[in-house]
């Protein structure tokens, strides 16, 4: 029997002193004259190197004023400089941590090599403009892949789990998910939040499916997303590699989660999604199409959970062994 990693047995993955505050936003820095180090001879006002300048603004997308500002500040030295725009979203933490986040997006990551894994996130900002912004995405696939990273290396995974997840308080304990979540915020200048994460984990023998409503090839998260995590019907010893035909199929049945689901799915087992008219053939079921499917697979293929995140609702899902929960999001 596959074990599974109830809501209610959750630890955390992470180690290392917590975050505070995951909302972070860019500090003020003073745009008056600064006073030259002891470098500086007496009376004279240091000027930011414009190679300097051009390097950080290119590494960082920070602003120039707050590029020129830290240049200033320290003297021209790129690694103190380097530092301070790293502290730039924690320096006001407190000042955005209480606005209204009523926007966002959520994302489903599927590991592309085989399938295998479905790490899903929902990221909440703002305002729609930052949501979308190609910064936001472009950071929320490094994160979710050192997510990725750190569920799989959990004991709960190895150990087989079929789902697994950690308490939103506890996701920025990681010190290189909490740089980028500053960097994001000092960058973006919106309180932004890791909402919350789950890792889907199919054992050896089956795949992931995800499907993410109105993803185009510039945005990889939307309002909506589903991933499914089937399983073989019988244990399957040697290596796996789903073909295209099995990925697209397994795609579709996440894309059918979204379409003939409510919001959170919420109360549909495994059970109900199985009996149900398939969204793109309706003239048959989920389960009849997953049984034809499954002939292609050294150890068949059942349908083992699935999982549906909406932004500002959820998370929820449903796992064969009977096991489901929804839970009221930030």
């Amino acid at each position: 029997m596959l074990s599974v990693v109830s809501s209610a047995s959750r630890t955390s993955l992470f180690g290392g002193a917590r975050v505070s505050a995951v909302s972070l936003a860019r500090a003020h820095f003073t745009t008056g004259n600064v006073v030259a180090s002891s470098d500086a001879a007496p009376g004279d006002e240091v000027k930011p190197d414009m190679k300097l300048l051009s390097r950080l603004r290119k590494e960082t997308e920070l602003s120039i004023k707050h590029v020129r500002t830290a240049l200033i500040k320290t003297n021209n030295d790129y690694d103190l400089a380097l530092e301070e725009l790293r502290k730039l979203g924690a320096s006001v933490a407190a000042k955005v941590s209480g606005r209204s986040m009523g926007e966002g997006l959520v994302f489903s990551f599927v590991k592309a090599s085989d399938a295998s894994s479905s790490l899903m996130m929902e990221m909440s900002c703002e305002t729609d403009f930052v949501a979308y912004s190609q910064l936001m995405q472009k950071t929320s696939t490094s994160v979710g892949e050192r997510l990725r990273a750190i569920y799989e290396a959990s004991p709960s995974v190895t150990a087989g789990a079929l789902r697994s997840a950690t308490p939103s308080e506890e996701l920025t304990t990681d010190p290189e998910v909490s740089a980028s979540m500053h960097e994001l915020v000092g960058k973006l200048s919106e309180n932004i939040a890791l909402q919350r994460a789950v890792l889907l984990k199919a054992p050896r023998g089956g795949l992931v499916g995800s499907y993410t409503h109105l993803r185009t090839a510039e945005d990889i998260g939307g309002r909506l997303s589903a991933s499914v995590v089937f399983a073989p019907a019988a244990p399957v010893e040697e290596d796996f590699t789903p073909s295209e035909e099995l990925k697209d199929f397994a795609n579709k049945v996440a894309q059918h989660v979204v379409g003939s689901t409510g919001p959170g799915a919420v109360g549909v087992t495994v059970a109900d999604l199985l009996e149900q008219p398939f969204l793109f053939d309706p003239s048959t079921t989920v389960a009849n199409l997953i049984k034809k499917h499954a002939q292609s697979t050294p150890g068949g293929l059942e349908l083992a959970g699935f999982e549906r995140f909406d932004v500002g609702v959820g998370p929820a899902f449903a796992l064969a062994s009977g096991e489901s929960s929804t839970e009221a999001s930030n």
